[in-house]
């Protein structure tokens, strides 16, 4: 990986090494990568609560009655 310098803040500087304290990360760009996979998991999250509210508009009353039905539609279907 090759190394790039960019210009933040100071304010900013002194919450990317907070959040690399928090993280145990050694270095900078561990602690950025750790922070882009946690990024990464958030935006799942965020994905599937966003499904389950438009399913709950859909009449899903339950978080197991959507996955119920999600497990439904992944099955092999019989071919008459």
């Amino acid at each position: 990986m090759e190394k790039t310098t960019i210009a933040v803040s100071k304010k900013l500087w002194q919450e990317l090494l907070s959040e690399k304290e928090r993280l145990g990360a050694k270095t900078m760009e561990e602690a950025i990568s750790k922070i882009l996979q946690e990024y990464r998991e958030s935006k799942r999250r965020i994905a599937i609560l966003e499904i389950i509210e438009k399913n709950r508009a859909e009449g899903f009353t339950t978080v197991e009655e959507l996955l119920e039905d999600r497990k439904r539609w992944g099955l092999p279907r019989e071919h008459s």
